[in-house]
């Protein structure tokens, strides 16, 4: 716009000098018609600004990352002007990384019409999203004046990790099954202490599972469904540690949440009720949530997103090990797993848990796999999730 203003001083001067050259009614004509100028195109502009109305709409507010968003954007126009250019300010804040970029977009609207327009963004790393819409301006035709139009609205869009879905297999942990006491709604299994379901007998079924009293009652065998336990003391543990700040690092970070994310998905699809835990920086300690379903995970990483990466040390190894006593299975998942933190879960007072540790290194890091009796690890590079844990034992 400076451009354009620097532009009709010219214009003024130079028809001012050719007034003050040649005197006569056409100079004069010449020199209040651009003067006149700025008056019509800010009255033009008024009744643009009247007329012109902005609204905004995001239905799809959860997108995995890597995808796109979409805002629908709609550009009522109803004066009689057309308008050349419609300016919004738009801001991109990812409120888990902390990182926010904004953008400059430009529009028109043709008199008496609705003009429709997609805006598309991404976010290169997993969290909340928040777009907000700083503000929006009418340019008159010649760009010497803007109005404000009412267009301000805010969207949180969450970018949630890619899903990678590998089978694996969770190492039974048969001392902490054996005393659970929970038992799935939906499918049966082997353990007696617990009847799932009264069924008319089929070919095939045990003899043993046949309910005697019932089947006298009813003139027709029935048989009994047996309860299948599920373990609820699997723990989740992911470190959401940015060491250096860097890019690297914040790759790092998404991947650790990548690995987490289709853990607990597998979990759910295979009936086995879980733990998250993860370190809240509002809170400064450590909270836990019980997954049992997917929108129990989404809940998970809402809370998650909610919170931030931190820098300093890692918090979740130095966990109270008092917590983990009467888990069955904690897997843990930290960028660049250090010595420190496989001597705290080693040292744990809990023999009877099975102990898994996820090391998320960046692409051109050497595999460092670690070894110790007392737990299991497994090396996973960044973007190569399901490589490393498809067809493997957690």
């Amino acid at each position: 716009m400076f451009i354009f203003k620097l532009i009709y001083l010219a214009i003024i001067i130079a028809c001012s000098f050719f007034f003050i050259l040649y005197k006569d009614v056409l100079a004069l004509l010449l020199l209040i018609v651009v003067l006149c100028i700025p008056v019509l195109l800010f009255l033009s502009l008024l009744i643009m600004a009247l007329g012109v109305r902005i609204k905004t709409e995001c239905d799809n507010t959860v997108i995995t990352t890597g995808d796109k968003a979409v805002i629908r954007l709609r550009i009522s126009n109803y004066s009689i002007l057309p308008v050349n250019q419609i300016k919004l300010y738009v801001r991109y804040k990812n409120s888990f990384f902390s990182a926010a970029d904004k953008s400059e977009l430009a529009f028109s609207a043709k008199p008496f019409s609705k003009t429709y327009y997609n805006l598309e963004f991404d976010s290169k790393h997993a969290g909340n999203v928040q777009i907000t819409i700083k503000k929006a301006r009418i340019i008159d035709y010649f760009g010497l004046f803007t109005l404000p139009v009412k267009a301000k609205r805010k969207f949180t869009v969450a970018f949630l990790p890619k899903l990678c879905e590998p089978e694996f297999k969770l190492r039974r942990n048969i001392y902490t099954l054996s005393e659970a006491d929970t038992y799935s709604n939906d499918k049966p299994g082997d353990d007696p202490s617990e009847i799932f379901a009264i069924r008319d007998y089929v070919d095939g079924d045990k003899i043993n599972r046949i309910h005697w009293k019932l089947s006298s009652k009813q003139n027709k065998f029935m048989v009994k469904d047996y309860g299948l336990p599920i373990c609820e003391s699997v723990l989740l543990l992911p470190e959401l540690i940015a060491y250096q700040k860097t890019e690297t690092d914040l790759n790092l970070v998404d991947t650790v949440l990548e690995v987490i994310f289709s853990l607990s998905h597998r979990f759910i699809e295979s009936g086995t009720i879980h733990t998250i835990g993860w370190y809240n920086t509002n809170i400064n300690g450590v909270q836990t949530q019980k997954v049992e379903s997917l929108d129990d995970l989404y809940q998970v990483f809402g809370l998650i997103f909610n919170s931030t990466k931190y820098y300093t040390v890692p918090y979740l190894a130095s966990l109270d090990m008092e917590y983990l006593h009467n888990m069955s299975n904690v897997i843990y998942v930290s960028p660049t797993i250090t010595p420190e933190q496989c001597s705290k879960i080693s040292n744990t007072e809990n023999p009877n848990a099975i102990y898994t540790l996820i090391n998320v290194v960046s692409n051109d890091s050497d595999v460092n796999t670690l070894s110790h009796g007392n737990f299991y690890s497994i090396t996973v590079k960044e973007n190569k999730v399901y490589e490393a844990l498809n067809e493997t034992r957690i």
